[in-house]
């Protein structure tokens, strides 16, 4: 068994914008039927940048190496 995801990314909000020209896509709880295809509807219309209010702040370039695996690098 192979058990695999993926992270797919839409446009950025006005929030994370300053950072990156892409973000995750975010499902609310009640998007994850079109998302599972439970109810009729286009799944693509999803694909849009999310309204959510998220939290920003410095970390570490450490982050940017997968080899770097310390809780430190969550440290302000």
């Amino acid at each position: 068994m192979l058990r695999t995801f993926t992270i797919v990314t839409t446009q950025a909000n006005d929030a994370l914008r300053p950072l990156h020209e892409r973000m995750p896509v975010v499902l609310e709880e009640g998007a994850w039927p079109l998302w599972l295809s439970e109810t009729d509807g286009q799944a693509t219309d999803l694909l849009r940048p999310s309204a959510t209010e998220f939290r920003v702040r410095r970390v570490s370039t450490a982050v940017n190496n997968v080899r770097n695996d310390q809780a430190e690098l969550l440290a302000r």
